[in-house]
């Protein structure tokens, strides 16, 4: 596995396995292009996530930014929200903001709501992804759009985070 710790300038450090979809994120969020710091590469694994976060945390201090949540608790928090449940042939998702579920919509007021405050459901998640092509970015933009998500909704469904695929 490769590990990218980056830089915002001027704004934070980070970490990432992700690379090209963090940068996009980062660049639509604060609207500056992420530099790329180093790369790691090793097993995808707790102690070597203890290992990146201290790197991009040496990074933050080197830098005079603050230190944000440590990489290897981010990983172990991503990998708690999204267990799957197979009660009833449900999935469990992961809610966009404050990382609740919920089970198989059953619940709006926790799942995924986009701009109209509407779950979406697992189909639409699947169709986004058949949609999306990874480095077209006005593609990007448009599916989100007609969707009504946020950038970090779409891309947790393309990273499989939220409406996980079987």
């Amino acid at each position: 596995m490769i590990y990218y710790i980056y830089e915002v300038p001027g704004e934070k450090n980070g970490a990432t396995k992700h690379w090209e979809i963090r940068s996009q994120y980062n660049f639509e969020k604060y609207g500056i292009h992420p530099v790329l710091i180093e790369t790691m590469e090793g097993p995808d694994e707790p102690d070597y996530w203890q290992e990146v976060g201290d790197r991009e945390w040496y990074y933050a201090d080197l830098n005079g930014y603050p230190r944000g949540v440590h990489y290897k608790t981010t990983i172990l928090r991503a990998i708690k929200a999204s267990v799957v449940n197979m009660r009833n042939g449900q999935f469990l998702e992961r809610c966009a903001a404050g990382g609740r579920a919920n089970l198989g919509g059953k619940n709006p007021s926790l799942g995924i709501v986009n701009k109209q405050k509407r779950v979406l459901t697992f189909e639409q998640a699947q169709e986004i992804r058949s949609k999306y092509t990874p480095g077209t970015y006005g593609l990007t933009k448009k599916i989100m759009e007609e969707y009504g998500i946020s950038a970090n909704v779409f891309y947790g469904i393309i990273n499989n985070k939220y409406y996980l695929e079987p």
